[in-house]
């Protein structure tokens, strides 16, 4: 009687850029034959995904086995993910906190400017809607920006005696 192929499993590696993007992963599998997958909405570490019939060959016949890839979601440098939103910590010069400025932020698709607040504090978060994952049901969640003040190893000496001043007052 016919008998059903084995099944291949696989672990492949996904990026966040990759989630976001929404395209296909392409995966070579180890039999040589390389398959477009569409990667699911709001992924989780190892969630597996069924390939049907894209194992290996049954014999006599046989129907052939499923491929079972497995999921494993690539670290990253600048972003950690909140289920669909994407955290960003974003460090700023105390110049663009006090007076307000344009800056350029990463997000998993290239980079935009950013408004930043005049009086920005440290810790402040900025919504950017739509930038995150994409959701089971549509939609993405959000890029969240918390501005980091970073100050200059060596301040100008006018600056640190105007702040000598204001702790005085």
């Amino acid at each position: 009687p016919p008998e059903r192929g084995p099944d291949i499993e696989e672990v492949v590696t996904v990026t966040r850029e990759e989630i976001a993007s929404g395209e296909k992963k392409r995966v070579t599998q180890p039999t040589g034959r390389s398959v477009a997958v569409d990667l699911p909405a709001s992924v989780e570490q190892d969630q597996q995904i069924r390939l049907r019939g894209l194992g290996h060959s049954g014999s006599t016949g046989g129907e052939a086995g499923d491929a079972i890839l497995t999921l494993r979601i690539a670290s990253h440098a600048t972003f950690t993910r909140a289920g669909q939103n994407i955290l960003l910590d974003l460090p700023i010069t105390l110049y663009d906190a006090a007076l307000g400025a344009k800056v350029r932020a990463p997000t998993l698709s290239g980079s935009v400017f950013i408004n930043v607040p005049q009086g920005a504090s440290s810790g402040k978060v900025l919504r950017l809607r739509g930038l995150g994952l994409p959701g089971k049901e549509g939609g993405k969640g959000d890029l969240l920006v918390t501005l980091l003040i970073d100050l200059p190893p060596e301040l100008p000496e006018d600056f640190r005696a105007m702040m000598e001043d204001w702790r005085e007052d």
